[in-house]
């Protein structure tokens, strides 16, 4: 049970997760409907998806940026490999957080 000194900060990982499922393919216009919708209900930060796949990262990172929106866009970065430092480089210059 969180205490009065904790913080809970709910992520939603819809786009980064959902989007693996072999075949499946979301419409940039969805997913900015779906990030405009979390960010009214409160959502405080949302994992877009890996630095890798940095066109749709950006792209939704300045949808995000653009609107003005409060919610937060992240990144996941696995540190395991050899390409982590350059996947956090491109996070940074996408403007999400890892």
């Amino acid at each position: 049970m969180a205490t009065a000194t904790q913080q809970i900060i709910l992520r939603d990982t819809t786009l980064r997760e959902g989007v693996q499922i072999p075949g499946s393919r979301v419409a940039d216009a969805d997913k900015q409907r779906f990030v405009a919708l979390l960010d009214e209900l409160g959502v405080p930060e949302i994992e877009i998806g890996l630095p890798d796949g940095v066109t749709a990262c950006a792209d939704l990172s300045r949808f995000v940026h653009e609107r003005g929106l409060r919610i937060k866009p992240t990144g996941l970065v696995p540190c395991y490999g050899t390409r982590w430092r350059q996947q956090v480089d491109l996070a940074a210059d996408c403007g999400l957080t890892c």
